[in-house]
């Protein structure tokens, strides 16, 4: 990715960034951690990726379907609050 990064306060407990040049989005931060969550996209190798968690899992769409290899399961609400507290699973 080239070009200048925009970030702007997306809700009153995150920000988010895009690529000024494209549009592509490059990440989301909640405001109380230093952690930036990327979007999977952005990365050309992902050899020996696997899926270790599955966020807004009741809210994805019936067409959906992940395997189960053991990956954490966190329901809408679930997500929020390990985001709030800062226990999003790895």
């Amino acid at each position: 990715m080239e070009g200048p990064v925009m970030e702007w306060k997306s809700s009153k407990i995150a920000s988010r960034a895009f690529c000024k040049s494209c549009g592509s989005s490059i990440w989301h931060k909640p405001r109380h951690t230093e952690k930036f969550t990327f979007g999977q996209g952005l990365f050309d190798d992902q050899t020996g990726w696997q899926m270790t968690r599955e966020i807004f899992s009741d809210k994805r769409p019936a067409h959906y379907a992940f395997s189960d290899s053991g990956q954490t399961a966190l329901t809408g609400r679930a997500t929020f609050w390990a985001v709030l507290s800062g226990r999003l699973p790895k």
